[in-house]
């Protein structure tokens, strides 16, 4: 076992005495207060240390978190993101520019781990941030043990994250998911809350924003927020908030078309994607993904009904606002229902984007995030009443989500050893990308210009302040039926590359680079690139030969 694995079973046992000590000293308390709090400790532990797996030890997508930066620090350096159809680097980035900016803070950090850990950290945070906003917001009038509920229902949200790819993927990698996410549930929390205008147009604007971070929330803008404006407001409330989303979607569009060039970013954000085709023949084919997407998401669905069945069997009690503009009905505190309208809303969009060619589960996280958030917030509407832990009948739910968060925490906790605890792969000389990312970069500085990492953009930015083609985007764009020109393809990569390289699993994109450098073929083993499948030109005897090793420093 791993020195990592040690550590991680000598925290666990250290989380379950901490859990056992609380239960001890609450021993005067009723029951249920005593479980809540004795299991907090055991299940905040599974989530963090999955945060701290998914971030530095075993990232979800291990060769892809430096591709998805390299565009933010394209950024901050002044290059040119959103190349033509002819011309410019081919990112791969089809996404809008809002999420870049997202970013803007890792892209300033220069050492690369450094700004990939920062960069997921930032994912991390605007993936919960908003919904710690939405549960632990300590209401007026409330008691030490509803707070404590609390608690339970976010650690409860991070278990549901933990326990699905998809979430998991969306709130620790570096893509434009995690910041249209946040900004759409913050979208969602304030438009709960808005009662003046003022708020409205907050709503909107956090929207309109989400949107330009990720096309897949334009449901949220399009569809939710008017309902629930007709919802609240009737006829002239909708008319209301249509016309400022109208306003404010001008402004927007406005700011960022006098920062990049417009034709450009609508043929990267819409004619690309668009044009992706669909990876499933039939009908059977797709209803068999359906029902993977149920079963690797039981435990979010298993809550969710049993949050519906306590919506139906349970009169609620009644609501603490969060303040005094929280919308809130004759049925108690409504937000769940918003939440509900949206994963309605939004699972459509997300399924047709995960059907496309290409397309990963991080699509489906545009329905699962905010069903997650539903859940958790039915779970609130059984458990906290006038300020207080229910006790009455509701209170057996509560027992039914104690119980379910300590099994799953012991299952996942067990996953989570079998991960941190393995080996390094076979073959590889380390047991994350960061290794490779080093490899990566000392061989661009020993041998610039001559060497071409197609799944490295980061590196080549870092070590020559040159943007060029990521391969996936290259891939992309031949996927959408607009592939690039071998002129277009040889004008941004190294001028004498005499080495392509590629990550080990690095096999997405079937390497089209090669397809454009027709004359490489496999090279032999590169002595400072142990962990990289190596192409040189043919005739050349290695690739060793090709580029001699730089002498080690005296």
């Amino acid at each position: 076992m791993s020195n990592l694995g040690l550590i991680h079973y000598a925290l666990w046992f250290a989380a379950v005495a901490s859990s056992v000590a609380v239960y001890r000293r609450s021993i005067n308390r009723p029951l249920l207060e005593r479980l809540i709090r004795a299991s907090i400790p055991i299940t905040a532990y599974v989530v963090a240390w999955h945060w701290v797996a998914d971030i530095a030890v075993e990232p979800v997508l291990t060769v892809w978190g430096g591709a998805r930066l390299a565009p933010s620090v394209a950024l901050q350096r002044g290059l040119k993101i959103y190349g033509g159809e002819n011309h410019g680097a081919v990112t791969g980035w089809i996404y809008p520019p809002g999420s870049l900016v997202a970013y803007l803070p890792a892209a300033w950090i220069k050492s690369i781990p450094a700004a990939l850990v920062t960069g997921r950290c930032l994912s991390l945070f605007y993936f919960y941030a908003p919904v710690a906003w939405l549960l632990l917001t300590r209401r007026e009038g409330e008691n030490r043990l509803a707070l404590s509920s609390r608690w339970l229902l976010f650690v409860t949200f991070g278990l549901l994250t933990c326990s699905t790819r998809a979430l998991r993927y969306c709130s620790t990698e570096i893509h434009s998911d995690a910041p249209a996410l946040g900004l759409a549930a913050l979208a969602l929390g304030v438009m709960c809350r808005a009662r003046t205008p003022r708020r409205q147009w907050g709503a909107i604007g956090l929207a309109t924003l989400s949107v330009w971070a990720k096309q897949l929330t334009v449901p949220i803008l399009g569809i939710v927020l008017p309902i629930w404006a007709y919802r609240k407001g009737g006829l002239r409330g909708t008319l209301q908030l249509v016309a400022a989303t109208a306003l404010i979607s001008i402004f927007v569009l406005i700011l960022f078309a006098a920062w990049f060039d417009v034709g450009n970013l609508f043929f990267n954000i819409l004619t690309i994607p668009i044009r992706h085709p669909r990876r499933f023949a039939s009908f059977l084919e797709f209803d068999l993904v359906i029902v993977r997407i149920q079963q690797s998401n039981l435990y979010l669905s298993s809550l969710f009904l049993v949050g519906i069945l306590g919506l139906l069997l349970v009169r609620p009690g009644k609501a603490v606002a969060p303040d005094e503009a929280t919308s809130t009905s004759k049925h108690g505190d409504d937000r769940w229902l918003l939440f509900l309208i949206t994963t309605l809303a939004e699972a459509p969009f997300s399924l047709m984007a995960f059907v496309k060619l290409g397309g990963d589960d991080n699509n489906l996280a545009f329905f699962l995030y905010f069903l997650a958030i539903t859940t958790v917030l039915l779970m609130e509407r059984l458990l906290i009443a006038d300020g207080e832990i229910a006790d009455d009948g509701r209170s057996r739910f509560a027992m039914i989500l104690v119980g379910m968060n300590l099994a799953l925490s012991i299952l996942m906790n067990q996953q989570l050893g079998l991960t941190l605890g393995a080996p390094p792969k076979a073959g590889t000389t380390s047991r994350t990308s960061w290794t490779e990312s080093r490899q990566a970069e000392d061989f661009i500085r020993a041998h610039p210009g001559k060497v071409y990492f197609p799944w490295n953009p980061l590196e080549h930015l870092v070590a020559e302040n040159k943007l060029y083609h990521f391969e996936y985007g290259v891939f992309d764009r031949d996927l959408a039926g607009r592939p690039i020109s071998e002129e277009h393809f040889r004008r941004h990569i190294p001028e004498a590359t005499e080495l392509v390289c590629y990550p080990q699993g690095a096999t997405v994109g079937d390497r089209i680079s090669l397809r454009y450098l027709k004359d490489f073929v496999p090279a032999k083993p590169v002595a400072e690139l142990p962990d990289w499948s190596c192409y040189t030109r043919a005739g050349s005897d290695n690739a060793a030969a090709a580029i001699e090793p730089r002498p080690a420093a005296e």
